[in-house]
């Protein structure tokens, strides 16, 4: 096909709300004009004739879009996706670059909208204590001894230009804490890192002060879709709380390092990283 051709017949699918590419469904007014379906949901008339919506499908143009390798609607914003128009739909539902929520919507009632390329900006102006911007990291949970109740913590990670969240939560009643790094993005581009999280105490003998550790190693699952949601299935540590208070410092803080690993070899990634539980506990009395 030549390519003025195949220009003409690009042109024929853009959308005349949004001007981004029409893929897999198509839909249409009563009177036969194309909309995305994205731009099909937001209005109430069609924006060429101004007649009433039709529930029919455009299936001729949706066939022409399925034979044509079309960009994401999100280029603009930085996505460099490309494939087929009838899988174009399920990668724009997930696209890193789309329009997100903030991850602190339920956690710090923040209302801020906007795109992944913003975000950065977004947290170090408005959740400043709550973000950070290195692989690996150090943190401090002050006064962790002295928490009686339920909570729970959200931090933003930008590691390697992408971004992360760390959660863990206390159960006040059962005395468990949860812990877990998400990544936000693809399911694809997830399996390429892997996290660790590593608490550090003291253990103090009668003869000498040893240092102890508890190492957790996990790949990094997909961030819920939904914010509220704290955990994925089982992909999280879960370990008592007595068990760290050894760990706490003599203020009670518990000090713990987060590091997250990019593997530029899938196939390596994936043997290198199957869940762990490493327990290096001298001295440590119950």
């Amino acid at each position: 096909m030549a390519s003025e051709d195949l220009a003409i017949i690009k042109e024929n699918l853009l959308c005349p709300v949004c001007t981004c590419y029409m893929s897999v469904p198509i839909r249409q007014c009563k009177t036969g004009h194309s909309l995305c379906d994205q731009c099909f949901t937001k209005v109430k008339h069609c924006p060429k004739c101004r007649g009433p919506k039709s529930t029919a499908r455009c299936f001729t143009l949706e066939a022409i879009a399925s034979k044509i390798i079309l960009t994401c609607r999100f280029k603009d914003e930085g996505c460099l996706f490309s494939t087929l128009g009838d899988a174009m739909a399920e990668h724009e539902r997930q696209c890193r670059y789309g329009l997100i929520c903030c991850p602190f919507k339920t956690y710090d009632h923040c209302k801020w909208t906007g795109y992944m390329k913003k975000l950065e900006n977004h947290c170090m102006r408005k959740h400043t204590n709550n973000f950070y911007s290195k692989e690996k990291q150090k943190f401090i949970s002050k006064s962790f001894k002295e928490v009686d109740s339920y909570y729970y913590i959200y931090v933003i990670i930008h590691a390697y230009d992408e971004f992360f969240r760390l959660t863990w939560e206390l159960d006040d009643e059962t005395g468990i804490t949860k812990w877990a790094i998400y990544f936000m993005g693809t399911k694809e581009m997830a399996e390429k890192f892997t996290y660790k999280i590593e608490f550090t105490g003291i253990s103090n003998s009668e003869y000498s002060n040893t240092a102890k550790n508890i190492v957790w190693k996990s790949p990094c699952s997909v961030l819920p879709d939904v914010e509220s949601v704290k955990f994925v299935g089982n992909d999280y540590l879960m370990v008592h709380r007595d068990l760290l208070n050894t760990f706490c410092d003599e203020n009670g803080d518990l000090n713990y390092t987060t590091f997250i690993y990019k593997s530029e070899s899938l196939k390596k990634h994936r043997k290198a990283s199957e869940p762990e539980l490493e327990r290096v506990m001298k001295n440590i009395k119950f």
